[in-house]
């Protein structure tokens, strides 16, 4: 959006901007946000309250709040976040499965096929969402012509929630 003039409202432009990159969020496996900004921002980012009261570092960007709650399955990472091992493999992760659920309905999501997604990913929904795992695989056990594509549809919608879920950590080892 460009600011020239820092006193400008850009509120409601940026969330336009927001509404459109959601409405083309399938297009996207994930994206990473700017750490900090007051638009991109995924934590931490200084808001002012009302005129004239110091900013306090609690919120969250409006680009990144409104795309997280118009696309809550697409994965968000602020760019800090990447330095971190195990934030970064989270996010990777879902970026690929996201990717692979997408080549799947391109290809044409028959009951085969998703049974050979699931089986590649089960370990993985284990290890993020454990109490996911029945509900993903009575999907897959049970296609019902009929009723197919809402199938398809809700083992989607759950698979990537399951992926969203931080996996359990483990102990550290005891020496």
């Amino acid at each position: 959006l460009g600011v020239a003039d820092p006193g400008r409202d850009l509120t409601d432009a940026m969330a336009a901007l927001a509404l459109e990159w959601a409405r083309h969020q399938g297009d996207y496996a994930g994206l990473i946000l700017k750490q900090g900004s007051p638009s991109c921002g995924l934590a931490g980012v200084k808001l002012c309250p009302s005129p004239g009261e110091p900013p306090a570092p609690v919120g969250v960007g409006l680009f990144a709040r409104t795309l997280g709650e118009l696309a809550p399955d697409l994965p968000l990472a602020a760019e800090d976040w990447l330095e971190e091992p195990d934030r970064r493999h989270q996010f990777l992760s879902q970026v690929f499965a996201r990717q692979r659920w997408k080549n799947l309905l391109v290809a044409g999501a028959t009951p085969a096929r998703l049974g050979r997604f699931h089986a590649r990913h089960r370990y993985q929904i284990l290890a993020h969402c454990p109490q996911a795992l029945g509900e993903l695989e009575g999907l897959v056990r049970e296609p019902d012509g009929a009723r197919w594509p809402l199938q398809i549809a809700a083992y989607g919608r759950l698979f990537q929630s399951a992926l969203a879920g931080q996996p359990p950590r483990r102990p550290a080892p005891r020496g």
